[in-house]
């Protein structure tokens, strides 16, 4: 074969080799899937299942300029120091955008490492945590608030006795908003 018919073929192989998908958007979930009620699994799930839908009709995909949305979904087994190291793994091996993950401060601090935005379910602010962590849980004073009116509503009983552990902010906070309501 001529030196410029074989030129000519690794130019159209080439050309013929660049069809170009965008690359997807990766989102990382670390979760605990260890734990009693489950709710490390449920979320994965509930994501899962979220995502499914969303992408169904193309959509999704239509909003991101034809780039798909990957959730990278990680499982902590209940150690801190692995929500940590999964955090930093996601962000810097898979260059995921976001987190999602934290169902309790200690872990929503752990994830607060990486460099990406992180979405955890905790509704008490982290102290120390970064500008990045946008809380998606409600509040321990919502929680007492909502509480209070669906003991109200559905109650049958005309006393409540609240037990609250004094070395829990949180506690204390939803125990103020119940009283309150």
């Amino acid at each position: 074969m001529s030196r410029p018919c074989m030129l000519a073929a690794l130019l159209f192989a080439s050309i013929g080799c660049t069809n170009a998908v965008p690359t997807p958007i990766v989102v990382g979930h670390v979760s605990d899937n260890t734990r009693v009620d489950k709710a490390g699994h449920q979320a994965e799930l509930g994501i899962r299942l979220a995502l499914h839908d969303l992408s169904k009709d193309g959509a999704l995909a239509g909003a991101f300029g034809g780039r798909k949305i990957e959730v990278h979904h990680t499982d902590a087994r209940g150690d801190l120091d692995k929500f940590e190291s999964e955090a930093v793994r996601l962000d810097s091996v898979n260059r995921c955008v976001a987190l999602v993950g934290g169902f309790s401060t200690q872990e929503t601090a752990a994830l607060n490492n990486s460099r990406v935005p992180l979405l955890t379910f905790q509704g008490q602010p982290v102290s120390g945590a970064s500008g990045q962590v946008f809380y998606l849980g409600m509040s321990p004073a919502e929680q007492g608030a909502i509480l209070a009116k669906v003991a109200a509503d559905n109650a049958k009983t005309n006393r409540v006795i609240l037990l609250v552990d004094e070395q829990r902010p949180a506690s204390l906070a939803l125990a103020e908003s119940f009283q309150k309501a």
